[in-house]
């Protein structure tokens, strides 16, 4: 028997777009870690619902109580929590299913990088981890997991382009290393973004990727 961590509850302020007595929605700003991890042992979106929640999820047999889905940690928007342990075994048994397109539909923003001229692409490339990188990074290929993310440009201007993203899996870093696939990396992504124009915009103080979860349904 491997004993799971122990998570202090912090009292954090979530911002709340929802709730009822299951769940809770959330607008996650840029800069909160999702759940402890190395480097981020602590002040992480676990703790903060341990807290609200009164710690009734501290029991519950997981190594990411409470957590149904991740935003990384400069990705800002909507995020679903849960605060029952049987609402997160629920949830959870079906993204095992992978019916996650019957239960979730996802809508992000980006701004990337060129001025993107098509009115909607779909990228249909299969993802896996990068072997031998000290840094978690994915790569598209053959040989990983099926991943599909539809593209809709909204806007385009002076060298970049406001886009719609539609995600109907849940990879990791899915919308970012599709999105430089195709040759529209997601500005200020240090991770899979332009060096150069990264420094440009670090300079006018944008320093992580443009990259919202506006909506989400369930």
């Amino acid at each position: 028997i491997i004993d799971q961590p122990k998570y202090d509850p912090k009292n954090i302020q979530l911002d709340i777009i929802f709730e009822d007595k299951d769940i809770i929605i959330i607008n996650k700003s840029a800069g909160i870690v999702t759940h402890p991890s190395p480097g981020h042992k602590d002040n992480t979106l676990v703790n903060a619902l341990l807290y609200y929640t009164k710690n009734h999820l501290s029991n519950l047999n997981i190594d990411r109580p409470g957590i149904v889905h991740r935003l990384d940690k400069d990705t800002s928007g909507c995020l679903i929590l849960s605060k029952t342990p049987d609402c997160l075994r629920s949830l959870h048994a079906s993204l095992r299913r992978q019916e996650e397109s019957a239960y979730f539909h996802k809508t992000y923003h980006i701004i990337v990088v060129g001025e993107w001229q098509a009115d909607v692409q779909e990228v249909n490339a299969p993802i896996k981890k990068a072997r031998g990188n000290l840094v978690s990074r994915v790569i598209v290929s053959p040989s990983g997991s099926p991943a599909r993310t539809i593209f809709q440009p909204l806007r385009r201007l002076n060298g970049f382009t406001l886009v719609e993203v539609k995600l109907m899996t849940g990879r990791m870093h899915q919308i970012r290393v599709h999105a430089a696939s195709v040759g529209f990396p997601v500005a200020a992504d240090r991770k899979y973004g332009n060096v150069s124009t990264n420094q440009q915009l670090a300079r006018i103080g944008i320093k992580r990727q443009l990259l919202h979860a506006t909506k989400i349904e369930l």
